[in-house]
């Protein structure tokens, strides 16, 4: 085992000296920041990159993807490491400069999760797996097969790609089928308790058409227990109220009566 540890040390040693070493070509006159990166490919060879910066600032290319985009370019396709080393202008490297973002979205087209991003210096560096420094990244994998339908994400679920013999879509219609059973009570009591107050066929229509304005039974009791009929207007009225799932135009209210709903319902 020491061995193995010795020679993988070795290794991480040259490519810190190589990074280091490339640093010398770092075009950062904006910044001031001359950072330098080795990338070890499977093939054994080493590409150095430096970072490139621009007046417009959005073409700037960090050390990462220079040497990336150089080894790609001369054909190669897998990797084993990466050093980076960074500091001021003519300063020495003494802390660790690990990758932007993007640099670790180029890393994730090409390297696995055992691909090992070494940061630091010679006398204290650190070694980051790449599955630690871009968890759940965004790969071809996901165009192939998505793992989260869109319409599923929307109403709050999440699948997890460690279940994936859970069905989702079960449990989706079981949560549909609650609410219209909750739905059918609702229109059921307001029908009772409105006809009770004389409240007319039309209005009580009206009503039906709004939906997902009680979150549960006791809400809707607390509803029940009180006068309804202030709230439907028969004459014009100078305010109206949308609701969010109506298929229709919504009742109309009156001034007084639309702060009392904004109390009741915090709409």
């Amino acid at each position: 085992m020491s061995n193995i540890y010795e020679q993988l040390t070795d290794i991480y040693y040259q490519l810190i000296d190589k990074a280091h070493e490339a640093r010398a070509a770092s075009y950062s006159p904006y910044s001031g920041i001359a950072v330098g990166a080795a990338l070890l490919a499977s093939s054994g060879r080493i590409y150095l990159g430096a970072n490139i910066e621009n007046a417009s600032y959005s073409p700037t290319i960090c050390a990462e993807r220079v040497a990336f985009f150089k080894a790609i370019s001369a054909g190669e396709r897998e990797f084993v490491a990466i050093a980076v080393v960074g500091a001021k202008a003519g300063e020495e490297p003494s802390g660790n400069f690990p990758p932007c973002g993007v640099c670790r979205q180029v890393m994730s087209e090409f390297c696995g999760p055992e691909f090992m991003i070494v940061l630091g210096t010679r006398d204290n560096f650190e070694m980051i797996p790449f599955a630690e420094i871009l968890p759940h990244s965004f790969t071809k994998e996901n165009l192939e097969s998505p793992k989260a339908p869109t319409t599923l994400g929307s109403l709050g679920y999440v699948p997890s790609s460690e279940d994936e013999d859970y069905d989702y879509e079960d449990e989706l219609e079981d949560e549909l089928e609650e609410d219209e059973e909750f739905e059918v009570e609702l229109y059921e009591d307001l029908e009772e308790e409105l006809y009770d107050d004389e409240i007319t066929e039309d209005e009580l229509d009206e009503l039906e058409k709004i939906d997902g304005i009680f979150d549960d039974e006791e809400e809707l009791d607390e509803y029940l227990e009180e006068d309804t009929s202030p709230i439907i207007e028969e004459s014009p009225a100078k305010t109206s109220m949308i609701f969010e799932f109506a298929e229709a135009p919504a009742p109309v209210i009156d001034e007084e009566n639309l702060h009392e709903l904004n109390d009741r319902w915090e709409i």
